[in-house]
């Protein structure tokens, strides 16, 4: 059983079609992403490699040259 049933339009056109996806962005790997040790009171450090804006919850993440890791939380 198809999950689409094609459809011949009257100009000829098939009702199904194929597209193409396109790259709108692309990031750093988590552990690749570079920052500055300062960075506003917002809490969001911006990447100077891609770009990207990361929110930091102090506690659960720590920056070491220039680098930011995960801390695993300890209960």
């Amino acid at each position: 059983m198809n999950l689409w049933q094609e459809t011949i339009k009257q100009d000829g056109t098939s009702s199904l079609q194929t597209h193409t996806p396109k790259v709108v962005a692309r990031w750093c790997k988590f552990e690749d992403h570079e920052v500055d040790n300062e960075f506003p009171n917002s809490r969001i450090a911006v990447c100077k490699k891609c770009g990207k804006h990361i929110p930091l919850v102090l506690g659960c993440h720590e920056i070491k040259n220039n680098h930011i890791f995960s801390i695993a939380l300890k209960r």
